[in-house]
């Protein structure tokens, strides 16, 4: 035990974990409240600044245009920063991005403030769990979890703040955490330091594309979860008071249990995904999304809804922290984190491409069809690895 606190690589979990709470509350912040809390706005803003569905999912589209142009920085141009370098980078765009939408006059300016904080976003989530893991190697399973579900915290606070801010004061939310975020860049630019992070395999990274055969699988499975996930998110909130009517408060109380899901998500199914296999955990997570997607607007009853979406909540960090896991199973720190920002081009995609997809099929059709035909694409993504998962054996 002393051994393992007084080694070079890190100063045990005494040291470790204020360091990867921070990374976890950057993530918070950059992946949760600055993504999250668009959705719940969603209601808000039809009508008025947003005329409809479409124009509504197209500015989804300009956040997730920013998180695809960001997974390109970190791949391409990342490596010329220390990783923790880019997370900071990450959460001072993304407070400058909240400060622009609160201030938003026009619809334009909403997309240039969207497309900031998912710049931000990326720089920040693609290298925050691979560095919480390469802080704390014994409790990587731990940190990565932690990381992963915090964006949970994100997403329950941005639904408490929707709810708590009365609908015409809506730029007020982002107001509020663009002051949250100032605050948690200021202490990471004081408490996460380069020197934390091994850069050292920078030469060995592009090998693992040549010669991991599962990669397209796997790849393609995450981008079409991605692609519902994104079309879920932009429209839950709306869907929850058009379609069933459920009113304001019951349906952003509802969203914020999505935020319950992801909190236990990242370390539950990454400590199942152990046990039972990487791959197939991956799989049956994808399988749960797309049934939980399908169903969540269908279920009569209002109770029963709520662990629907919780279970949504839960495949979302959960499918991240398994897919996390598993590349450092297999690969070193930096290689592992360049292999999942090279996820993020396909997934960037699938994320631009569901909430118009959203837009324009609940503008056609409706709601709940919406949502079942993303829940069916999902379906469709996981049974290639799903097919791998049942017919070879599990890490």
């Amino acid at each position: 035990m002393q051994n393992s606190m007084d080694s070079p690589d890190h100063d045990g979990s005494k040291a470790a974990l204020p360091a990867v709470l921070l990374l976890a509350l950057c993530t918070a912040i950059t992946q949760g409240m600055a993504r999250f809390s668009y959705g719940p706005l969603v209601p808000a803003m039809l009508g008025r600044e947003i005329g409809s569905a479409s124009t509504a999912g197209a500015l989804a589209m300009a956040h997730m245009t920013g998180y695809l142009f960001g997974s390109v920085f970190v791949l391409r141009l990342g490596s010329r920063w220390a990783p923790i370098q880019s997370v900071r980078a990450g959460i001072f765009l993304t407070t400058l991005g909240l400060g622009v939408l609160a201030v938003s006059p026009t619809t334009s300016a909403l997309a240039v403030g969207l497309i900031a904080t998912g710049f931000g976003a990326a720089m920040t989530w693609i290298l925050a769990p691979n560095i919480a893991a390469s802080l704390w190697p014994a409790r990587r399973g731990v940190a990565i979890g932690l990381v992963a579900g915090s964006m949970g915290i994100g997403l329950i606070a941005a639904s408490g703040l929707a709810s708590a801010v009365p609908e015409q004061h809506w730029r007020s939310v982002w107001a509020i955490e663009c002051a949250v975020a100032a605050v948690v860049w200021v202490s990471a630019m004081k408490v996460l330091t380069a020197p934390h992070v091994d850069r050292s395999t920078h030469e060995k990274i592009r090998l693992p594309w040549r010669i991991d055969a599962a990669w397209s699988r796997s790849t393609a499975a995450f981008a079409i979860f991605s692609f519902g996930v994104a079309m879920c998110l932009t429209f839950l909130v709306a869907g929850l008071e058009r379609s069933m009517g459920g009113g304001q408060l019951y349906a952003r109380l509802a969203y914020a249990s999505i935020g319950i899901g992801m909190l236990a998500g990242g370390v539950l199914f990454e400590r199942l995904s152990q046990r039972w296999g990487r791959t197939i955990t991956l799989s049956l997570q994808y399988l749960l999304f797309a049934l939980s997607l399908s169903a969540v607007l269908r279920v009569p009853e209002r109770g029963v809804v709520i662990v629907v979406i919780i279970v949504i909540g839960a495949t979302m960090t959960g499918t991240a922290a398994t897919l996390i896991a598993d590349l450092t199973d297999r690969h070193s720190t930096s290689v592992a984190t360049a292999l999942f920002g090279s996820v993020f081009l396909p997934v960037g995609l699938g994320q631009i491409l569901g909430p118009i997809f959203g837009g324009w099929a609940i503008d056609t059709f409706d709601f709940k069809t919406a949502f079942t035909a993303c829940g069916a694409l999902s379906v469709a993504g996981a049974a290639p690895l799903l097919y791998r998962a049942l017919t070879t054996r599990p890490r």
